[in-house]
């Protein structure tokens, strides 16, 4: 397998402030769209104390799903979903150059299998 994806344009959303007293300061939003999966994608990366940021991204169309991290798609593309999502690293450490970014996948659910992934294996 090659690993040779330019991934699509971002576009700055807004970044959103957190005030609930957590470590979780902030959120810098964009999304892209792709033209394989013909789906617009968020890419939320969160901010935390100690100079922290969690990246993860859904398709758009699921922004209401509490599961929206946990949906198949099921498309194709993941290769330049990937690239795009891991753009935004260069754009936030020019706000934060000290910053460290983390990413984990969500437990995949598949609603028409009626199957979840185990935690061992993800």
């Amino acid at each position: 397998m090659t690993f040779d994806y330019s991934g699509y344009e971002l576009k700055f959303i807004q970044k959103d402030n957190c005030r609930d007293g957590s470590p979780h300061l902030s959120t810098y939003i964009y999304k892209f769209y792709s033209p394989i999966t013909k789906y617009h994608y968020i890419i939320r990366a969160d901010y935390h104390e100690g100079d922290v940021f969690a990246v993860k991204f859904y398709c758009k169309k699921d922004k209401r799903s509490k599961y929206k991290y946990n949906k198949i798609v099921n498309k194709g593309d993941i290769g330049n979903i990937f690239i795009t999502c891991i753009k935004v690293i260069p754009l936030l450490l020019n706000i934060y150059p000290n910053a460290s970014f983390g990413f984990a996948g969500a437990r995949t659910i598949d609603f028409k299998s009626k199957k979840a992934e185990g935690y061992a294996n993800n």
